[in-house]
């Protein structure tokens, strides 16, 4: 019974492309080389010249954004080039423990990353990992929180790519963000180049969830573990 929850999980998480609710609005852009881009309870800043939409989805449970230079290149991980997503799991709508999204952050949510033919991932870090009991009489932990990074080799160019995903659990980055969640996912992707790293990170680093941006997930997840 415990394999088919957990598999459950794992496929209504995997499955997510993710969202069609909530407003999608932006502040005006003006001369800035970035924008402040909102879908429901998700914002980024993104380059002024890159267009935005919610992701499209089939899991009423999930919420998201998408923005790319290019959006009709952003429809599969396979395709894709310049761009960002975030989506964030309602926990509650989604009616599963939340030891669960501990499983789908430590296995299918990551391989939503581009690891295929012409990609690698050069960095991996787990900044919290708390692993659940499974025991639904217990108010088990359940964090995880990890950072990736890589680069992709195309006939249009290098690109560099940074993620984040986070199973939020009952722990410090369970009392932050979007009440409920059960979990939040992260990607960006630019071309490669001087900075390239530190640009992605600084794109990465400004999605927010409920207002909670992710570098403050990460410092939260840091903190428990000192």
């Amino acid at each position: 019974m415990r394999r088919r929850v957990a598999l459950l999980a794992l496929l209504a998480v995997a499955a997510v492309a993710s969202t069609s609710a909530g407003p999608v609005f932006s502040p005006s852009a003006e001369a800035r080389p970035v924008r402040e881009i909102y879908a429901g309870r998700i914002s980024a800043l993104v380059p002024t010249k890159w267009d935005f939409r919610p992701m499209p989805s089939t899991v009423p449970a999930a919420e998201g954004i998408q923005a790319s230079g290019n959006l009709q290149k952003w429809s599969s991980l396979e395709r894709r080039e310049i761009g960002l997503e975030a989506y964030w799991v309602d926990a509650a709508a989604v009616g599963l423990p939340s030891d669960y999204y501990y499983l789908a952050a430590e296995g299918p949510a990551m391989t939503r990353v581009p690891l295929g033919a012409g990609c690698e991932r050069d960095r991996f870090e787990v900044v919290t990992d708390r692993r659940p009991m499974f025991d639904r009489r217990r108010q088990s932990p359940g964090d995880y929180v990890a950072t990736a990074g890589g680069t992709c080799f195309t006939r249009g160019g290098t690109t560099r790519w940074v993620s984040f995903v986070a199973a939020p659990g009952y722990g410090p980055v369970g009392r932050i963000g979007i009440p409920g969640s059960g979990l939040y996912f992260a990607f960006v992707m630019i071309p490669d180049g001087p900075h390239a790293n530190q640009r992605a990170d600084r794109l990465l680093s400004s999605v927010s969830f409920g207002g909670t941006a992710v570098r403050d997930f990460i410092d939260a997840a840091r903190r428990q573990v000192r």
